[in-house]
C-alpha cells in the first residue's frame, strides 16, 4: 500500500468537500438548523411543545438536536475568533492583501443570512462538519480494517476513491448536510464490535451502546436490529452482561432527554412525546423518491394507503418482503457466522428494506452502498455491482433534488426515466444478492 497515495487521496477528499461547503443548501438543511437555533436560544423545556415553527417541527430523538444546538454553539465560537482574528489583523495593518480577502470571508461567514433564512451563512456551513468529518472516518474504517486483517486487496485505492469522491458519498454531507453518515458508520463500528473484539462481555456492551447511538442519530436502522439481535445471541452475553448494557443504554438516553423534559417524569414524556414525534404514523407516503420497487408502480405523492397490487394493500406487500428479507439475512449469517457473513447479511437487509418497504427516502441507500464496499475488500468480484449501484444511487440523488436544487415536481414528472433507474437499481442489488446466495450455498469458503 503507498501510503503517500492514500495520504493523498484523503488531503483532496478533504479540500474537496472544503470547497464544496457554501454550496446546495437543501431545505432539510434548514429545518435542522432551525432545531439547533431554537433550543439554544429558546432552551428545551418546551421544544417539543412548540408550534410556530418555519421549517418544520422536530422528528428526531434528543440526542440528535442536542447535536444541532452544538453546532450552533461551536459557530458562535468561530464568529468571535473570526472576528478576533479580523481586529488583529486591522490593528497591526498585517498582510493588508490577504486582510481584504479575510474579511469579505468573514463578513460572508458571520454576519450574512442565507437567502431568505434567518441562519448565518457561516452556521450552515458548521452543520455539514461532522457529515464531513465522519466521510474521512469511513475512509478510516475502511483502511483500519485492511490493516486489522492484512488483507491485500488490489481494489483499497479504488475503494478509497469511492468513498472519497462517489458522488452519493459527498452529496449527502456537504451538500444535503444529512447525518447519515454518522448513523451508518456507529452501526458498522457497532458489528465490527461484534467480530473483533476479543472479550464477548465488552464486544457486547460496547456494540449494543454503538446500536443505541446510531438509532438515535438516524431511527431508520431500526430495521436492523432483528438482524444486530442475532450477532448479540452470537456472543452468548451473561445475563449480569446484559442488564448492565441496558443500564449504560437507559442512562445515556435518559441523560439526553433530561434537557426536554420539564415538568414531566422521563418515562411519560418518552412516551407522550418522543414516541409519537419519532414515529409519526400519518406518514403514508407510497414513494419516498427512492429508485426502487415501489417507484415502478406508482408516482410520487401516492399514498400507501389506497395503493393496491393484485388486490392486496402495499403495506402488506411490504410488511411480506421485510420479513423475507429479515429472515433471509439470518439464515445466511447462520450458514457463514463471521465478519464477511454478517456484512453480507446486513447489506441484504439494509438493501432488502431501501428496495421493497414503502415511504422510504432516497437516501436510506448509504448504509448498504458502504457496507457492500466493505464486502468487496474480502470479495473484489462484488466491485462492480458497488459501482453500478453507487451510479445509479448518485443519479437517483441529483435526479431527486436537483443541483443547484430542482424543484421536486418537475424533476418526478418523468415516470419513465424514474422507473428506468428504479429497474436498474432493483436489477443489481438483486443480481448481488442471488450471487451472495450462491457462493453461500455451493461454496465453502466466501
Amino acid at each position: 500500500m503507498n501510503r503517500n497515495l492514500v495520504l493523498l487521496i484523503f488531503i483532496l477528499a478533504f479540500l474537496f468537500r472544503l470547497f464544496l461547503l457554501p454550496f446546495g443548501n437543501h431545505h432539510d438543511l434548514l429545518v435542522n438548523a432551525e432545531w439547533g437555533q431554537t433550543l439554544f436560544v429558546e432552551g428545551a423545556d418546551s421544544f417539543y411543545q412548540k408550534k410556530d415553527w418555519i421549517y418544520g417541527s422536530p422528528t428526531q430523538f434528543p440526542l440528535i438536536n442536542l447535536i444541532y444546538s452544538y453546532n450552533f454553539q461551536f459557530f458562535g465560537k468561530c464568529v468571535v475568533l473570526f472576528n478576533f482574528i479580523n481586529e488583529f489583523l486591522s490593528e497591526h495593518n498585517f498582510f493588508p492583501t490577504l486582510f481584504s480577502h479575510w474579511f469579505r470571508f468573514n463578513s460572508w461567514f458571520s454576519w450574512t443570512y442565507f437567502d431568505e433564512s434567518p441562519f448565518m451563512n457561516g452556521y450552515l456551513v458548521v452543520m455539514k462538519l461532522i457529515p464531513l468529518v465522519f466521510d474521512l472516518l469511513t475512509m478510516l474504517l475502511v483502511l483500519f480494517l485492511a490493516k486489522k486483517l492484512k488483507l491485500r486487496s488490489r481494489l483499497l485505492i479504488p475503494l478509497l476513491l469511492g468513498v472519497a469522491f462517489m458522488p452519493f458519498v459527498w452529496y449527502e454531507s456537504v451538500l444535503w448536510g444529512q447525518y447519515d453518515q454518522f448513523s451508518s458508520f456507529l452501526a458498522i463500528l457497532s458489528l465490527f464490535a461484534v467480530f473483533l473484539c476479543k472479550n464477548k462481555q465488552f464486544a457486547f456492551v460496547l456494540s449494543s451502546f454503538l446500536f443505541s447511538i446510531s438509532f438515535q442519530i438516524k431511527p431508520t436502522v431500526l430495521f436492523v436490529f432483528p438482524l444486530f439481535l442475532v450477532f448479540y445471541f452470537h456472543l452468548r452475553p451473561k445475563v449480569l452482561t446484559i442488564i448492565f448494557a441496558l443500564i449504560v443504554n437507559l442512562m445515556f438516553l435518559f441523560f439526553t432527554t433530561l434537557p426536554f423534559l420539564g415538568e414531566k417524569g422521563f418515562l411519560e414524556f418518552f412516551i407522550q412525546t418522543i414516541i409519537p414525534t419519532v414515529f409519526n404514523n400519518n406518514r403514508y407516503g407510497l414513494v419516498g423518491r427512492a429508485f426502487n420497487f415501489w417507484s415502478l408502480f406508482a408516482h410520487f405523492g401516492v399514498s400507501s394507503l389506497d395503493f393496491y397490487i393484485l388486490g392486496i394493500k402495499a403495506f402488506y406487500i411490504a410488511s411480506l418482503f421485510l420479513v423475507a428479507f429479515v429472515v433471509l439475512s439470518i439464515y445466511l449469517f447462520l450458514k457463514n457466522r463471521n465478519l464477511i457473513g454478517a456484512l453480507i447479511s446486513l447489506y441484504l437487509l439494509s438493501g432488502g428494506f431501501y428496495m421493497f418497504f414503502i415511504g422510504v427516502l432516497d437516501r436510506y441507500f448509504y448504509l448498504p452502498l458502504i457496507v457492500l464496499l466493505i464486502v468487496a475488500l474480502f470479495n473484489g468480484k462484488v466491485f462492480l455491482s458497488w459501482l453500478a449501484s453507487s451510479l445509479i444511487f448518485s443519479f437517483n440523488l441529483f435526479y431527486s433534488w436537483g443541483y443547484p436544487f430542482l424543484t421536486i415536481g418537475e424533476a418526478w414528472e418523468n415516470f419513465f426515466l424514474v422507473r428506468v433507474g428504479s429497474f436498474l437499481s432493483i436489477f443489481v442489488f438483486i443480481f448481488t444478492s442471488v450471487y451472495f446466495l450462491f457462493i453461500f450455498c455451493y461454496s465453502e469458503k466466501v
